[in-house]
């Protein structure tokens, strides 16, 4: 998982998801912290390839996981082949990369918007049946699965 140096707490909570699905899978998690300033994750991700064996990655957001994406290619790794990336928010950055990245869309404007009506309930005093709210979520752009990923993948399965 590509983070964030800066601890925000939406990453915090994507992070705990990651740990979880590690977890789970009997995989050992790996966070990668660095700035989401592209200059410097230049320099953190062109020394990342000369020790690690990563074959997926996925950044908190969009910048990170393409920044991540165009270093691993400069260091020779072909993606997706060897190596699926994905980000959160479906951003322009997502369709601009070559090739395009997979990201999880999150309905951000929908979340402002169901937020404040629910503030707006809260302030006015009137019944809530429920302040938590899941909104749908995609994946868009899916990338195949690498080898190693799908070999993990079978090797688990019952």
């Amino acid at each position: 998982m590509l983070s964030t140096a800066r601890r925000y707490s939406v990453n915090d909570k994507k992070e705990a998801g990651y740990l979880k699905a590690m977890a789970e899978a009997n995989l050992e998690p790996m966070i990668f912290r660095t700035s989401g300033d592209t200059h410097i994750n230049r320099q953190h991700f062109s020394t990342f390839f000369k020790d690690k064996k990563v074959d997926a990655a996925i950044g908190v957001r969009d910048s990170i996981a393409v920044s991540f994406m165009n270093i691993a290619r400069d260091n020779g790794r072909s993606v997706p082949e060897n190596l699926a990336v994905a980000g959160f928010q479906n951003t322009k950055y997502a369709l601009l990369s070559r090739p395009n990245l997979t990201s999880i869309d999150i309905p951000v404007y929908d979340i402002g918007a169901v937020s404040m009506r629910l503030l707006t309930k809260l302030m006015n005093q009137n019944d809530v049946d429920n302040i938590r709210i899941v909104l749908p979520h995609y994946i868009v752009r899916d990338s195949p699965p690498t080898e190693s990923t799908h070999d993990a993948k079978s090797s688990s399965d019952p």
